[in-house]
């Protein structure tokens, strides 16, 4: 009989160190350790947003969402294990150290991948590919691949807590003359939150044409106007160079894998 106490004890302390996160967070922002600094250029027609720390939060946050991120992917894990075990796997044989719970973008991925779980039966396998993203919607069909992503860092590199400048897709600009265009510009890769440390993370500009390859910003001195643009959300995300999730995020991520760990609830053991 598989036994999911593993996989549960898991969800369950992503579940509890996502509220030590989200508190702390909201901890740090709350006492203003997060700031955000609009300033209008005196001579150039262009807004920018800077974003730094002021002081450092009392817990480490990119750590805290390491454990969750960690917690969740064991999560998955555990069930694949179960699965293996179950369909007659060894523990200490020699396939045992191949398992793991496969995330794949494609069909065809699917099938190379589930070939981890050699034991793995028709049922088991009809559930482990609906838990897949390409049988995903309404947006948690990026929740596995981000996971799998950020549990996978490039060159060993830890967590870091970066910032982006979002412009939501409501926002409304000025009309300017055809010689005339508005300059957008979202900062990427996003600036690392470094304490007592500000980075641009967006900005808003009229530009001219110079030529086919170059633009110029326009002066005020020039008799254009541009009221202070809409303000963009800043939003926190954790990466390490090889994939990222939005603070956010977070709970969603943990709801998405806690319900994929609960679709193999009622799942039978194989006919022997």
């Amino acid at each position: 009989m598989m036994d999911w106490t593993d996989a549960n004890k898991k969800v369950a302390h992503a579940k509890r160190r996502m509220q030590e996160l989200l508190d702390a967070y909201n901890a740090w922002e709350n006492d203003r350790g997060l700031l955000r600094i609009e300033i209008k250029d005196d001579e150039l027609a262009k807004y920018s947003w800077f974003a730094g720390m002021q002081r450092e939060p009392v817990v480490d946050l990119s750590l805290i969402a390491g454990d969750v991120f960690g917690a969740l992917r064991d999560a998955l894990d555990y069930v694949a294990w179960q699965v293996f075990l179950a369909g007659g796997g060894e523990r200490d044989g020699k396939q045992a150290n191949q398992v793991y719970f496969p995330i794949a973008v494609d069909p065809v991925a699917f099938g190379k991948q589930v070939k981890k779980i050699p034991t793995a039966w028709p049922a088991a396998i009809e559930r482990l590919h609906a838990a897949q993203p390409f049988n995903q919607a309404n947006g948690v069909e990026t929740v596995l691949p981000a996971l799998h992503a950020i549990n996978n860092p490039s060159k060993h590199r830890e967590l870091s807590l970066v910032t982006a400048g979002i412009f939501s897709q409501s926002a409304t600009f000025p009309q300017l003359p055809d010689d005339l265009g508005l300059t957008i510009m979202m900062i990427r890769p996003w600036p690392v939150l470094k304490p007592n440390s500000f980075d641009l993370v967006a900005k808003v500009g009229i530009i001219r044409k110079v030529d086919d390859d170059s633009f110029q910003t326009v002066r005020w001195s020039e008799g254009v106007t541009l009221d202070q643009p809409p303000r963009p959300t800043l939003e926190l995300m954790f990466t390490n160079g090889n994939g990222e999730i939005a603070l956010g995020a977070v709970p969603e991520v943990v709801a998405h894998v806690e319900s994929v760990v609960g679709s193999f609830a009622d799942l039978d053991d194989p006919e022997v």
